[in-house]
C-alpha cells in the first residue's frame, strides 16, 4: 500500500464514489464536483489530497484544507476521508490520517473535522481527536504537537 498526493482526480475515482454512495456517503461526490469546478482543489498553502493505492487499485482518499468555517488560517480541516468498506479495520484509515497530520504539522497547529457518524467519531477519538460540543460544523478537534 502506498499513499500518494494528487493534483488531478484519478480515473479510478468513480469506483470509489460508487462505493461511498452505496453506503449513503455523499462526501466523495461533493469532493469530485468541487474539485472539477475549481471550488476546492486542495491547492492552497498547506493543503493536500492524498490517495491510498494497492498497485493500480484505489483504496481510499483523504484531504486536508484550511478550515473554511474557522476564521484563523492556522486551523486545518480533515475532509472526505474514505476507505473501501472491505478494507476497514486494517489500519488504512489510520495511515491516511497520520499522513495528513504529518503534512499539517508546521502549517496548522490545530485540525478539525465534522462527522455525524458515531463509528467515524469513535475512529477519530481513537486517534486523539477530542469531541467538540456546541459548535457548528465541528465535531472533533486535535492540537498537533510539532515533531522534533
Amino acid at each position: 500500500m502506498i499513499i500518494v498526493p494528487i493534483t488531478e482526480l484519478p480515473g479510478a475515482f468513480p469506483k470509489l464514489i460508487e462505493s461511498a454512495e452505496a453506503e449513503g456517503f455523499q462526501a466523495l461526490t461533493t469532493l469530485a464536483r468541487n474539485f472539477e469546478s475549481g471550488t476546492n482543489r486542495f491547492d492552497r498553502p498547506g493543503e493536500v489530497l492524498l490517495t491510498l493505492w494497492d498497485r493500480e487499485e484505489l483504496l481510499g482518499v483523504g484531504g486536508l484544507n484550511r478550515d473554511p468555517y474557522f476564521p484563523s488560517c492556522l486551523v486545518g480541516r480533515l475532509r472526505h476521508l474514505y476507505v473501501l468498506p472491505s478494507l476497514r479495520s486494517q489500519g488504512l484509515g489510520r495511515s491516511l490520517v497520520e499522513a495528513l497530520e504529518a503534512r499539517a504539522r508546521g502549517v496548522f497547529p490545530m485540525l478539525q473535522l465534522f462527522t455525524q457518524a458515531s463509528r467515524a467519531g469513535a475512529f477519530y477519538e481513537a486517534l486523539g481527536y477530542q469531541p467538540v460540543q456546541g459548535e457548528t460544523k465541528v465535531s472533533h478537534r486535535k492540537a498537533l504537537v510539532p515533531q522534533p
